[in-house]
Formats: C-alpha cells, sequence, structure tokens
C-alpha cells in the first residue's frame, strides 16, 4: 500500500497514491466570494481550473503564510478534482497491512468521519483521509461548480 505523507501543523496525513495526480508548488490562487470557508479559491493547472481546498481549515486548524515546503496535492475527490493544500509533503511511503489499524470508533463524527485507517509505523501513527468523503455534500457540490467554471 503506497501512500503520500505529508504534513498538516506539525502532525502527518497520507492519501492512497491511486489518487493522486500529481504533486505541485503553490501557485496564484484567485480567491472566490462567498466560497466555503475551506475552499481558498480557485487555480489555473495546465488548462484546468481547480479549486484549492484548505486541509488547515478543514481541521480547524488557523491558516499559515506559504513557504517553499508549501504543495498542493492534486487528486479526485468526489468526482471533481481539487487541490488540497498542505504545508509539506513528505513523500511517498510504502506500508504492510499489518502496520493500518482501524480508526478508533470514539474518534468518529461527523467531523472526523474521512479519518478512515490509521497507519502505525514503528509506534509513530499517521492519520489516513479518505478523499471521498472528506466533503459533506452541500460543499462538494459547490467543488463541482467552482471546478466548472472556466
Amino acid at each position: 500500500m503506497q501512500q503520500v505523507i505529508f504534513e498538516i501543523a506539525g502532525n502527518e496525513y497520507g492519501l492512497d497514491i491511486r489518487y493522486i495526480n500529481g504533486i505541485e508548488t503553490v501557485s496564484q490562487v484567485t480567491p472566490v466570494p462567498n466560497s466555503p470557508v475551506n475552499v481558498l479559491g480557485i487555480l489555473n493547472l495546465r488548462g484546468n481550473v481547480l479549486p484549492v481546498y484548505s486541509l488547515r481549515a478543514r481541521f480547524n486548524l488557523p491558516e499559515v503564510n506559504d513557504t517553499n515546503e508549501t504543495k498542493l496535492i492534486v487528486t479526485k475527490c468526489a468526482n471533481t478534482e481539487v487541490a488540497f493544500k498542505a504545508d509539506k509533503v513528505i513523500g511517498i511511503e510504502n506500508f504492510a497491512e499489518k502496520e493500518i489499524l482501524e480508526t478508533p470508533k470514539v474518534l468518529i463524527n461527523s467531523q472526523t468521519r474521512f479519518f478512515t485507517n490509521v497507519l502505525n509505523r514503528n509506534g509513530k501513527l499517521i492519520m489516513l483521509i479518505d478523499q471521498d468523503v472528506i466533503f459533506d455534500p452541500k460543499e462538494a457540490e459547490i467543488l463541482e461548480n467552482l471546478r466548472q467554471q472556466d
């Protein structure tokens, strides 16, 4: 199992590499008035207009200034191509099945349902994100509409 491991506020998270279309440096993001708080705006990536989604906002963390380590992880979620903004991409790592654990049920609620599993790498825990359920239905609809603005 391969995961793209990235960092938000010093914590590591993973996305399944099978759904990743690319990792990009942050370029000009155009704000969209009245968009959801988690959506930073849109950008033109090689002729495609993509919504830029803040994982910091989704995790209820304050935004920080971009650095040379800030990256956009381009993926397809809920039938919409989107760029997740990450503080830092650590890399692509392979994990064995025995390293994958279920997220404890007590942690699952409407705000954390996208954390499907936990990777345990020598005692270090990495939360895995299911990108197809990270958006609530209204957010998914708005993101699709933003993507179609070209």
